[in-house]
């Protein structure tokens, strides 16, 4: 374990690109933790050469945060080997250095400026807590010279709060994207339903007007057609005749029908 560990150490001190790579890596697993891989509201080394970060974070309403992770590492484990404190301490103190150095760094490449990015921050990522508040112990100003230089700087912890936060802040961004489409859904379901209304309108119209017709015909059939047909019955001039005459059934109006139906003050559901 301790030959393996001396590999990845010396691994990630000599080769820039392994530990490019390595920061890559925890950045995923980061957004992996905090819920932002199946939106897809990250997008991974994009950019032009001048201005290159390692992950740009996707936020609702077109914005974007811009995260690096080429913070330099050198110092802070070369000072985790050594048993001498003043050297140590030497080590620790060019750490802090190096880190606002990349701070400043930073501010300079202005990422949301040359990448056209709404968010005017940059998140400056330390893979380790103990990075940041080694530096921080060299230098207390630093974090309030990375906030004047719009870089924030973020440990593991951090970003993965960070990340959490974004994510309930698209799923609320969702919410109310699909609350708008319910309501433009609901109201074109209105429109329909005001529409087929004014059809069944049409319809019951219709229904009234043959209902009134066939009462119109069954009086007429009754007082004047069935008299006349019993009439020439009795006179035996109906005798080939197979049928005879019988009433024509009375049928109910509309308005009727509804009352039968559903009582007056009955519920109207």
């Amino acid at each position: 374990l301790r030959d393996q560990s001396q590999a990845l150490a010396e691994t990630l001190r000599g080769n820039v690109r392994v530990r490019g790579r390595w920061g890559e890596q925890t950045l995923r697993r980061l957004v992996e933790l905090g819920g932002l891989v199946g939106q897809c509201d990250f997008v991974e080394q994009t950019g032009t050469s001048e201005a290159r970060p390692d992950m740009i974070v996707r936020l609702p309403d077109d914005g974007q945060l811009p995260v690096d992770a080429k913070a330099p590492l050198d110092h802070f484990m070369e000072a985790a080997e050594v048993r001498d404190s003043k050297k140590q301490q030497d080590l620790l103190k060019a750490h802090a250095v190096a880190v606002r150095g990349h701070v400043r760094a930073l501010a300079k490449r202005d990422y949301p400026s040359k990448l056209e990015l709404r968010l005017g921050m940059t998140v400056l990522f330390l893979p380790s807590d103990a990075m940041l508040a080694a530096a921080l112990e060299q230098l207390p100003d630093l974090f309030e010279e990375a906030q004047r230089s719009r870089v924030l700087l973020a440990t593991p912890m951090t970003l993965l709060a960070m990340l959490k936060t974004i994510a309930v802040f698209w799923n609320q961004h969702q919410m109310v994207e699909n609350a708008g489409r319910i309501a433009k859904v609901a109201g074109e379901l209105y429109d329909r339903i005001a529409v087929f209304q004014e059809h069944m309108v049409k319809v019951g119209k219709g229904l009234q007007t043959a209902g009134d017709a066939y009462q119109a015909a069954q009086s007429s059939y009754t007082r004047r057609i069935l008299p006349t047909g019993r009439k020439l019955q009795e006179l035996g001039g109906s005798d080939d005749a197979r049928r005879e005459l019988g009433e024509l059934p009375e049928v109910l109006a509309p308005q009727v029908v509804a009352e039968v139906v559903e009582p007056a003050g009955g519920d109207q559901r």
